[in-house]
């Protein structure tokens, strides 16, 4: 199963390494990582901090592992992909996390709090049937004003 992996162009360094050393080592998961400024360096995955051919690897990957910014997300969501969402906690505000509630209550995406749960959540992403995500922006608009006047 071929899993991509994308933190955008941010540092998120504990993502990289966890998917590294806990899912890089098996042998029924091709992984490749865009890394952007993360400090950790794979050892048992394919990376690179950045490609012009994203949309090439996200075709490729079974399933995308990714941060929480918007662009990425809802890219992956318009094509379909079994996506993984882990909000990134060294970006400002709790937008990524928002994003992530959002795509996990509709059933979009799976979104993880944390990591502890990554490798549970690959599995049961495989085997997942997802909401189809159709670009309507006033969905968004209204579950976030809903989370803020709360």
């Amino acid at each position: 199963m071929n899993v991509f992996v994308t933190v955008g162009t941010t540092e998120f360094s504990n993502l990289i390494k966890n998917v590294d050393l806990k899912i890089g080592q098996m042998d029924q998961y091709d992984v490749e990582a865009q890394i952007g400024t993360s400090k950790y360096i794979p050892k048992y995955i394919n990376y690179y901090r950045y490609t012009d051919y994203m949309a090439d690897r996200i075709e490729w990957a079974d399933i995308v592992i990714t941060h929480g910014g918007a662009g990425t997300v809802y890219d992956l969501l318009e094509k379909q992909k079994k996506t993984i969402v882990v909000p990134n906690p060294n970006v400002r505000g709790n937008h990524q996390i928002e994003i992530a509630n959002f795509v996990n209550e509709n059933n979009f995406a799976i979104a993880l709090r944390n990591q502890e749960g990554l490798l549970d959540a690959l599995s049961d992403c495989k085997n997942k049937s997802f909401e189809s995500y159709s670009n309507n922006s006033d969905d968004l608009i209204n579950f976030l004003a809903k989370k803020i006047n709360r």
